[in-house]
């Protein structure tokens, strides 16, 4: 969530009218010193490396969702990454086997939606905006 929701009630019936989903649980807490990309990435990282490799959509969708994130913060991606990213984490969140397939890409649709203006900055070749 951004900093505008932190008064959202961490209730189960309550945070989903305001767009949240709790996911597979997880919650961090991060202040502006931290790059929502590193963020992103770590996240990504983790879930490549606890994939199982059983199916397609989460081995390789886990990898090609890091690399595009990797692309964004080289300073070389375009627009159309974040329509490419957006699509890949909806055909994951279908298609995947088990649960860690179908939540990896919730931490980043989160990004997307609630930090889409340090995406949109960085793609535009300018810093990050916090």
């Amino acid at each position: 969530i951004s900093a505008s929701q932190i008064d959202i009630a961490m209730e189960l019936d309550r945070i989903g009218p305001h767009g949240v989903s709790w996911g597979a649980g997880g919650v961090m807490v991060i202040n502006d010193s931290h790059d929502i990309l590193d963020i992103v990435e770590n996240t990504l990282e983790f879930f490549a490396d606890e994939s199982c490799g059983k199916c397609t959509p989460c081995r390789e969708g886990t990898i090609q969702l890091l690399r595009l994130i990797r692309k964004i913060k080289s300073g070389v991606g375009r627009m159309c990454d974040l329509e490419n990213l957006e699509e890949l984490a909806e055909v994951m969140m279908d298609t995947s086997l088990c649960g860690l397939g179908q939540m990896s890409p919730v931490p980043l649709l989160s990004a997307l939606k609630n930090f889409n203006e340090e995406f949109i900055s960085i793609l535009e070749g300018g810093d990050v905006l916090w």
